[in-house]
């Protein structure tokens, strides 16, 4: 398994570790017949690492050097309070976190910024979302 999916499958771990999140976490916010999925959940975006270093001037970039890993996490509701649950539900299980992964020396997870939550225009039914950026470093153990 890659280095990227490694990292993405241990904060999808994380986030299904809530008992409250089961069947609610997802990589996408449609279901597999194309319509936009419902209710309340998260949807985790993230995958190659937003910067890779060597920490050296001129050594090449490799797949397993030094990286960090941006990712989003939407929460969506049906209502203003329910997309901000799913976010705060979120944060709290990811803000602080130290992923394991072989090979790997990662960083506890932190938090970069949240944008409003807003509704979505595109859906007749009323659907709010809330996105949540957070940030983790890997190190070549």
């Amino acid at each position: 398994m890659s280095l990227p999916s490694l990292h993405f499958d241990a904060l999808t771990a994380r986030l299904l570790s809530d008992p409250r999140l089961a069947g609610k976490v997802f990589d996408t916010t449609v279901n597999s017949d194309g319509t936009v999925r419902t209710g309340e959940y998260l949807v985790l975006f993230g995958g190659n690492p937003d910067q890779v270093t060597s920490g050296r001037f001129n050594a090449p970039q490799m797949p397993d050097s030094d990286a960090v890993y941006r990712y989003t996490l939407r929460g969506v509701g049906g209502s203003k309070d329910a997309a901000r649950d799913m976010c705060a539900a979120g944060f709290a299980l990811l803000v602080g976190f130290q992923p394991v992964i072989a090979g790997r020396n990662c960083s506890r997870i932190r938090h970069d910024g949240a944008d409003p939550i807003d509704r979505d225009p595109n859906e007749s039914i009323p659907l709010w979302f809330g996105d949540d950026d957070y940030v983790l470093n890997s190190y070549k153990a």
